[in-house]
C-alpha cells in the first residue's frame, strides 16, 4: 500500500488538494476541493502499477466508486479521498482532528463533504462526525464500501 498511497499523494492529493498529517506523522488525511474530485488519468495508469493481476478488479471497483460519486455528490463538495491512522494510535482522536479543519472549511462555505468507508469502525467515527450513509457499494465480491455524505452544519456558517 505504500506505492499505492505514494502515488495518491504525488499524483492527486497534492497537486490538487491538501494533506493533514499528526506532528509525528501517525495518521493522514488526502482531501481534494470542489470540482477536483476525479482521479486523474496519468494517476490511475500509475495505479495499475500497484495491483498486478488484480487490475480488472480495481479498475472496476475505481470506475464504479467514480459513477457513484458522481451520482450522489452531485453539487460542489470536499472529497475525503484518504484517511489513516498508524493502528499504535487508533482511538485517540487522531482521525477527528486530522478532519477538522475539512469539517469546518465545509460548515463555513456552506458545502457538503463525501467520504467512503471501508470498514464498519471508519463508518461509526464517520458518523460520530455528521456524515451519513448514503449507500453500500459492492463490487465482485467485495466486502461493503459505505458512500457517506456530510452536509454543512448550519450553527457554523
Amino acid at each position: 500500500m505504500r506505492h499505492y498511497f505514494g502515488i495518491e499523494l504525488l499524483h492527486f492529493a497534492l497537486p490538487h488538494g491538501h494533506v493533514e498529517t499528526t506532528d509525528e506523522l501517525a495518521g493522514a488525511m488526502l482531501c481534494l476541493p470542489p470540482g477536483r474530485w476525479r482521479v486523474p488519468l496519468h494517476a490511475t495508469l500509475l495505479h495499475g502499477t500497484v495491483f498486478g493481476v488484480r487490475v480488472p478488479k480495481a479498475a472496476s471497483l475505481g470506475a464504479t466508486m467514480e459513477w457513484r460519486h458522481m451520482r450522489l455528490a452531485s453539487g460542489p463538495h470536499y472529497y475525503v479521498r484518504d484517511i489513516g491512522v498508524h493502528p499504535d494510535t487508533q482511538g485517540r482522536g487522531l482521525g477527528s482532528t486530522l478532519m477538522r479543519p475539512t469539517l469546518d472549511r465545509c460548515d463555513r462555505d456552506g458545502l457538503s463533504a463525501y467520504i467512503e468507508a471501508s470498514s464498519e469502525r471508519s463508518a461509526a467515527l464517520y458518523s460520530r462526525l455528521g456524515f451519513q450513509l448514503i449507500e453500500e457499494l459492492r463490487v465482485w465480491g467485495s466486502p461493503p464500501l459505505r458512500l457517506m455524505l456530510r452536509p454543512p452544519e448550519a450553527t457554523h456558517r
